[in-house]
């Protein structure tokens, strides 16, 4: 992807809106490129602020940007790890029920 395109996902991923795949891909990304990082800090505070303004709330931007990431990064690799544990069961499953069948077709 280009910044282009890792920037048409920011808006989704400041919602918690992306798949765990192009999450760690954009925050991948924003650790190499200032520019879409600097793009997502800004609209990360236009976001949150607003949403603080209409509570009456204050918010550190930098702590709060920081544990955004930490915390998306954290989840999305949670759930590409589930996705593999999955896959894996339902091959497992697979192997079974053809050895199952092999051993049928034997006896």
């Amino acid at each position: 992807m280009d910044c282009r395109e890792y920037r048409t996902n920011i808006r989704a991923f400041i919602k918690d809106e992306l798949d765990a795949k192009k999450t760690i891909r954009l925050i991948r990304h924003i650790d190499t490129c200032a520019e879409c990082k600097e793009e997502l800090k800004i609209q990360f505070l236009v976001f949150e602020g607003l949403k603080r303004l209409e509570n009456g709330g204050t918010f550190d931007l930098n702590k709060e940007f920081a544990t955004k990431i930490r915390n998306s990064l954290k989840y999305s690799k949670a759930m590409e790890s589930f996705h593999r544990v999955i896959q894996v069961a339902k091959a497992a499953g697979i192997v079974v029920t053809i050895c199952y069948l092999l051993i049928g077709l034997l006896f």
